[in-house]
């Protein structure tokens, strides 16, 4: 099953390369969008939340892996599910409002943390 965490440590890597990715845009959005432009409160939490992904979830979920002891594929499970709520969060707060650079970035990031997540969980029932 080392093989296994191994991908999954590499899915983990796109995933944060991603979110890195997606933090620089929502950066220079917010910097050009109006003050009074509907999408900043939106823009502003999914920093916060892609900002929580990168430096929890994603430790968390590498340390687990890399530990690989009975039971740490548990918790980088845990990590990964909330990666993904946080990712949803920010899709379903871009519903509605104009279209958005970050709306397929987003998606993108979010499919990888599902790919990464179902590798999580074949090393869980190993």
């Amino acid at each position: 099953m080392a093989s296994v965490a191994g991908l999954g440590l590499i899915m983990l890597g796109e995933v944060k390369l991603e979110t890195e990715d997606i933090l620089c845009t929502l950066s220079r959005l917010i910097e050009r969008e109006p003050p009074e432009s509907i999408l900043i409160p939106t823009y502003k939490q999914c920093t916060f939340l892609y900002d929580f992904i990168i430096k929890n979830n994603l430790v968390s979920a590498v340390f687990a892996l890399q530990r690989m002891e009975p039971g740490d594929p548990r918790y980088a499970d845990q990590a990964i599910s909330d990666a993904v709520d946080k990712f949803n969060t920010c899709e379903n707060g871009l519903k509605g409002k104009p279209p958005s650079p970050i709306g397929a970035k987003d998606k993108y990031a979010r499919e990888l943390t599902v790919i990464a997540l179902s590798i999580i969980k074949v090393l869980e029932g190993s």
